[in-house]
Order: structure tokens, then C-alpha cells, then sequence
């Protein structure tokens, strides 16, 4: 029942866009899809399923699916449903809609049993550029995915690097993403509550950024935890098209 339940939730969102439950599309689409998970408090991970098939079995904090998936489809619509692993204890569920020649980053962020000010789990669709940029610059796209302890609310956050005084994103809210590009070097990074000089969260030292790639930045974890789920700056480097 829960299961229905939500997704009748996430099918009423999009019926007004494109109606839901009927037959296919009308045009077939080249479409890209990768998964990461990182809900900071299962230790044993997550099921996703993709209209009611395995996607991604038994996927580890911060671990993601290997690549992108070529969806070619006249689907309007993909269902994903998002469980506790080895269990049928539902997550989320969220309704993709396939966009031609897009590529969507799923990622799983939040609390599973969050407490109190804590953000619930859920999964939030990024659309990613692949074109890979050019001379000797690199594309970060950072996804604020940060949980405090509870009792805590969650802050927008800033990004900042060494050499740079101002933060390359600012003021970046929970479940939001921002985009900037960045030259080849080693950096520090530094994660601050938005507008505190000292209001730091936490630092990530000595990250290589290659020219011409392409990273999935993600501002991580859960404050004040040790071991995996502690905070970090997670970078995932995506492949070109």
C-alpha cells in the first residue's frame, strides 16, 4: 500500500505536464541516466528499481552505477522506487521524465529516519552537461547534499578554494546544484555556511582537477559523524559524450 500510495504522489505531480499511466510517446529519445546514492544514515545502502526492474541492487553510501545508461525509449515517463536494501521499506519514489539528448544524474540524498530539522531522504534529478569544456578548464557541478545533526537545520552553504577569496558557489540551498568552470591545478576546498568567514563545516585538501573533465561535486554527509558517512566533498568524474 505504501508503495502505491507514493507513487499515485509522484504520478499526480507530473500529469498536468504530460498525463500519466497511458501508453507510450510519441518520439524516441536518446537518453542518459547514472544513479549515486548517498543517504547518510543506511549502512547497508540501497535497492533502486526502475519501473518495477533491478537498476541498481544493493548500491553503497556514496557509491554510483559504473556509467551512463543509453535509455533510448518513447516512454513518457520512468518510474524509480528507492528501498532500504534487502527490504521492500520504501524510500522515495520519483518520476523521471526522459528529455532527448539530456543526461540526469539520480542522486539519493537525505535521511532515511531523519530527526528532527533533518531533511528526509529523497531523490533529486540533476541534468548534466557532457560536452566536454575546452582549453585548459574543467566543469564542476556541485549538489549541496549536506546534513547536520538534528535539532540542526540544514544552511544554504558556500564552496570556496584556495586562491580564491569569494566562493566559487554561493548561498547554494539543500537539493540545489550550482555550475562553474575551474583552471587545472590542486586545490583546497572549503565548505562554510553561507556568508560566515567563519562559519566553516568542513575542507577537502590536495584535489587534482584535470583540464577538459568534467566533475559531480557533492558537498556530503551527516555533521558530527565518523567513518563513511562523515562529511566530504565527494567528486565523481563524469564521462564526455
Amino acid at each position: 500500500m505504501k508503495k502505491w500510495l507514493a507513487r499515485t504522489a509522484v504520478c499526480a505531480s507530473v500529469a498536468i505536464a504530460i498525463g500519466c499511466g497511458g501508453g507510450g510517446g510519441e518520439v524516441t529519445r536518446d537518453f542518459f541516466l547514472r544513479f549515486t546514492n548517498n543517504v547518510v544514515d543506511l549502512p547497508g545502502g540501497v535497492d533502486v528499481f526502475m519501473d518495477q526492474e533491478p537498476f541498481a541492487l544493493g548500491l553503497g553510501y556514496g557509491a554510483s552505477t559504473p556509467t551512463y545508461q543509453n535509455l533510448t525509449t518513447e516512454k513518457d515517463l520512468h518510474f524509480f522506487d528507492l528501498y532500504r536494501a534487502g527490504t521492500q521499506n520504501l524510500v522515495d519514489a520519483w518520476a523521471e521524465i526522459p528529455r532527448a539528448d539530456q543526461s540526469h544524474h539520480l542522486v539519493a540524498i537525505g535521511a532515511a529516519s531523519p530527526g528532527p530539522q533533518q531533511p528526509a531522504a529523497r531523490i533529486l534529478a540533476v541534468n548534466v552537461n557532457r560536452i566536454r569544456p575546452t582549453g585548459t578548464n574543467a566543469r564542476l557541478l556541485v549538489v549541496n547534499a549536506f546534513v547536520r545533526e538534528p535539532g540542526k537545520a540544514t544552511p544554504k552553504v558556500d564552496l570556496l578554494r584556495s586562491g580564491k577569496i569569494e566562493p566559487e558557489i554561493a548561498e547554494l540551498e539543500f537539493a540545489k546544484a550550482g555550475e562553474f568552470l575551474l583552471a587545472a591545478g590542486t586545490y583546497d576546498f572549503e565548505v562554510r555556511i553561507a556568508g560566515l568567514q567563519s562559519g566553516t563545516l568542513f575542507t577537502k585538501t590536495g584535489v587534482t582537477i584535470e583540464a577538459g573533465k568534467i566533475y559531480f561535486v557533492l558537498i556530503r554527509g551527516l555533521e558530527g559523524a565518523a567513518g563513511v558517512f562523515a562529511p566530504d566533498i565527494q567528486f565523481i568524474e563524469e564521462p564526455p559524450l
